[in-house]
């Protein structure tokens, strides 16, 4: 358990930025703010001054946001205070092949970004996300298999 005394605003603030930066914006597997907005009710300007600037979420539009993002997102903010692990798997993504793929291309990602050799504060900004992904990739495929094998077990 984390001591209480450690945790800042800053901790916070840095867990739900990344958290919400993943999520939120141009790209991939991202929702824009006009979609966000339309989902939860909630200014597209104050959805932006999440994103852009050091303020944060009150709990009803924490809460809004975790309801349409998921467990996954909450076990991101949670995480830095000892608290992670929200379950958060789906059955039916505990495809083996699709979670390799998916590992495969973010760490693919990861290497191009690293591949001239020079590690700076914009690779690290960039990687550190990544990283994260990574991490629940891993940490998802691990648990669906051992999901599996119980289940296996128990016939």
């Amino acid at each position: 358990m984390t001591d209480p005394h450690e945790i800042t605003q800053q901790n916070v603030h840095d867990a739900f930025v990344v958290a919400y930066r993943r999520r939120v914006g141009v790209g991939r597997d991202r929702i824009g703010l006009s979609d966000l907005q339309d989902a939860t009710g909630i200014e597209a300007r104050t959805l932006r001054s999440w994103r852009e600037t050091d303020t944060m979420p009150h709990l009803v539009n924490l809460l809004k946001l975790a309801a349409l993002f998921g467990p996954a997102f909450v076990d991101e903010i949670l995480h830095p205070v000892g608290m992670g692990g929200v379950q958060r798997l789906d059955i039916a993504r505990s495809n083996p092949i699709g979670c390799m793929a998916d590992m495969t291309q973010v760490a693919a990602e990861i290497s191009e970004r690293l591949r001239d050799g020079v590690f700076c504060h914009r690779d690290k900004a960039a990687v550190g996300p990544m990283l994260v992904e990574l991490a629940h990739l891993i940490e998802e495929q691990g648990e669906a298999m051992a999901r599996e094998s119980r289940q296996g077990f128990a016939h």
